[in-house]
């Protein structure tokens, strides 16, 4: 997965989060519309914590060795 920037015909950027399957792009959330450059790095950083998150709901972190890791 990772965050795209869209320039959409009326000038305001969408940030989506992206995926490519068998060469094809497959849009999975929309974070948001930036209507200017001071609204965007705000939506790449919560498409970037949202996607961490989706990663690790599907992939979780095991603890064989019982020690808690440190966040």
């Amino acid at each position: 997965m990772f965050v795209r920037r869209k320039k959409n015909r009326s000038g305001s950027i969408s940030i989506i989060v992206a995926e490519k399957t068998r060469g094809k792009l497959k849009e999975i959330a929309t974070m948001g519309i930036a209507k200017s450059e001071d609204e965007v790095e705000p939506l790449i950083e919560k498409a970037c914590s949202w996607i961490a998150e989706r990663q690790e709901r599907i992939h979780p972190t095991i603890d064989f060795e019982g020690r808690a890791e440190a966040a």
